[in-house]
């Protein structure tokens, strides 16, 4: 609050993507911790940063760190959706082996 009432979105926007990155780099290269509801959320929250910090450097008029953060951002959204179609598909093996499991070993 305090960076937008004195006009400071620049600085603001280099925080935002600082914490994006430190984000990032805490999950790790390893698929297995990624693509998990953890992993997830942090993606979703590295996007949320990514977003943030290109909308303050708009602002500031810091166009070419507006389009790399954009570019971040994009990149975060496509490891986001191929974790959900994973998680999804996950949930969905397990939802059609649970029942024929149960019903076999009756």
């Amino acid at each position: 609050q305090v960076h937008l009432c004195f006009g400071m979105q620049g600085h603001l926007a280099t925080l935002l993507e600082h914490q994006a990155w430190k984000l990032a780099q805490s999950l790790g290269r390893k698929w297995e911790k990624i693509c998990s509801q953890e992993g997830e959320e942090q993606l979703l929250t590295c996007l949320s940063l990514f977003l943030q910090c290109s909308r303050f450097y708009q602002k500031a008029k810091r166009y070419q760190r507006h389009l790399i953060a954009n570019d971040f951002a994009a990149l975060i959204c496509v490891q986001l959706k191929a974790v959900q179609i994973h998680l999804a598909a996950s949930l969905q093996e397990q939802q059609n082996s649970g029942p024929r499991g149960s019903a076999g070993g009756a």
